[in-house]
């Protein structure tokens, strides 16, 4: 194919695996029993304070996602696509990743009961952020009157935003989708949260 290449342009570098940890040029990503990663190295630093989580609930009982298996289904130097499969109670749970050079991470999150008729009440993902790297954040929103700037010092809940950035000044992460369509949010205006604690920034 003219003008096409499986290797990454220049800075970047060709990315690589051992086990379950994805290296692309200044970060790393690490999973470890979780379907969302474990351990995210961006310049020598984790940011994570504990593994991110994903969590279901149903009948008044919370399973969370610590047995997860993952496998590997396409690797080249610019690109990894996994899988994490695992089952939650009455849930099978599986997440379609790809990890891109650049330390882009698509995730497909899929939440299939066992039997039809099967209701779950909530889907959590957890991410909690060491405090030192979760200082500020962009709100993902652009009106001067915005919360830009310092993360909250207290709780704070708001409808699904994409594009948010929390991090410090080299170190962070931001989210994206590409659209809510099929979304069905039973209370919306506090889908997201943020938490500030003494020891981490839980998103």
């Amino acid at each position: 194919k003219l003008g096409y290449s499986e290797k990454p342009p220049w800075p970047w570098t060709e990315m690589k695996r051992k086990g379950n940890t994805i290296y692309c040029r200044d970060k790393y990503f690490r999973y470890s029993g979780s379907d969302l990663p474990s351990e995210i190295s961006i310049l020598g630093e984790n940011i994570l304070d504990s593994p991110a989580v994903l969590k279901i609930l149903y009948d008044g009982r919370e399973y969370v996602s610590e047995k997860a298996s993952l496998r590997i289904t396409k690797e080249t130097p610019s690109a990894f696509e996994f899988t994490c499969k695992e089952k939650l109670g009455r849930f099978n749970v599986s997440t379609d990743n790809r990890l891109e050079f650049d330390g882009f991470l698509w995730i497909k999150i899929e939440v299939t009961p066992e039997t039809s008729g099967e209701k779950l009440d909530k889907l959590v993902i957890s991410i909690p952020l060491k405090k030192e790297y979760a200082t500020h954040w962009y709100s993902g929103q652009y009106p001067v009157e915005s919360l830009s700037g310092y993360t909250p010092e207290k709780e704070y809940t708001s409808s699904p935003v994409s594009g948010i950035r929390i991090g410090g000044y080299e170190q962070g992460i931001q989210w994206v989708w590409q659209s809510l369509k099929g979304w069905k949010l039973k209370n919306p205006e506090t889908a997201m949260r943020f938490i500030p604690e003494a020891e981490r920034f839980t998103v």
